[in-house]
């Protein structure tokens, strides 16, 4: 079964770049760098974080089933 976990969007300004990320639970976070490599490693971070704090408080996936 597929699941889509983020969504990312990058868009080139005259200042630098934007990056959009949504995740699956409809949270959305900007972010903006003037170089994109930075705006890359800015969004890998803040994924990285997610994904990390999610194993550390993991939900059983039959929780809710009654």
């Amino acid at each position: 079964m597929d699941e889509l976990l983020y969504s990312i969007e990058i868009i080139k300004e005259e200042s630098g770049f934007i990056g959009k990320v949504s995740n699956n639970n409809n949270e959305l976070k900007h972010f903006k760098n003037e170089f994109f490599d930075d705006l890359l490693q800015d969004i890998v971070d803040d994924i990285t974080l997610d994904f990390d704090s999610a194993n550390e408080n993991p939900k059983d996936f039959f929780d809710d089933v009654d």
